[in-house]
């Protein structure tokens, strides 16, 4: 019973970095697919406990294998570095933070979760335009 209120708790805890990471005026989710993405975070933390469970790690590392496989296969035909980055950077970033959250680690998904609000929202208040000068 404990572990599926623990279960419920980590599931729950997944949608709200989700959702959390598509507020914002330049979030890295778009409101039309956070489903989408609370689905990847989901299945994400679900074989995390369930590699927990029967003590294997192969499952996390087979995971890690066909979504690395599907991500070339999807963005291959891209030549930019940074667009494939900018493309892929949404999945990663969910996919780590469902495994912290499977794992149990709720502070490091929170700061994850944070950090990642952060860098692709106010970043590029801080940092200088391209053609701008930095002042020294």
């Amino acid at each position: 019973m404990l572990a599926t209120i623990a279960f419920a708790i980590k599931i729950l805890f997944t949608i709200l970095c989700v959702v959390v990471l598509s507020l914002g005026k330049s979030s890295i989710i778009t409101r039309d697919k956070v489903g989408l993405f609370s689905l990847i975070g989901i299945i994400s933390t679900s074989l995390i406990i369930f590699s927990v469970e029967v003590d294997s790690f192969l499952i996390p590392a087979a995971f890690f294998i066909v979504i690395s496989f599907l991500s070339y296969e999807r963005y291959k035909n891209i030549n930019s570095f940074n667009e494939i980055l900018e493309k892929l950077a949404p999945y990663w970033i969910i996919i780590l933070i469902g495994m912290t959250m499977g794992y149990g680690r709720f502070l490091q998904s929170f700061i994850l979760t944070f950090a990642s609000y952060y860098l692709l929202n106010y970043m590029s208040i801080i940092l200088p335009e391209k053609n701008q000068k930095v002042e020294k």
